[in-house]
């Protein structure tokens, strides 16, 4: 190894997706596959949406949380907190889903980029995203209006 390489920043939160790692990847793929619903679930977006939704939540006082980017599915994923995205209304836009529980999410370290995945915003000292921010800001970016009562 050369010794003036970079060394890959390990932060706290992502030692706990690494404990619940599913350990069927070699470490030296640079990849773990975490089980959603344990640490965390996540919501998966078409990529073209992420630049207006992360600037939208960026502009507000709050967390945005960890977001992966697959350049191989043109999609971003939003990491939220345990049990917090199942039961909301997300839009129903193709491309917008919530990860079910026990689904697979191959994860790189922070800081590299494998097979197409890269941390736009890797995990570290910020909480998780607040589904309950993100699901408003995902549907207005999709031209829904939710000014109506939920039902």
């Amino acid at each position: 190894m050369n010794r003036f390489a970079p060394r890959p920043v390990i932060w706290p939160e992502f030692l706990k997706l690494l404990r619940a790692a599913d350990r069927s990847y070699p470490a030296r793929s640079g990849l773990v596959a975490v089980r959603v619903g344990g640490v965390f679930d996540a919501a998966s977006v078409p990529a073209g949406l992420a630049g207006p939704v992360i600037e939208q939540l960026q502009d507000r006082a709050g967390p945005i949380g960890p977001i992966l980017s697959d350049a191989l599915t043109e999609a971003v994923v939003f990491l939220l907190p345990p049990c917090s995205a199942e039961n909301r209304k997300w839009p129903t836009a193709e491309g917008v889903r919530v990860l079910a529980r026990d689904e697979v999410l191959l994860c790189p370290l922070p800081g590299f980029s494998v097979g197409g995945l890269a941390w736009l915003v890797p995990p570290g000292r910020l909480s998780a995203g607040d589904p309950a921010v993100l699901e408003p800001i995902l549907a207005a970016a999709l031209g829904e209006d939710r000014t109506q009562a939920r039902s």
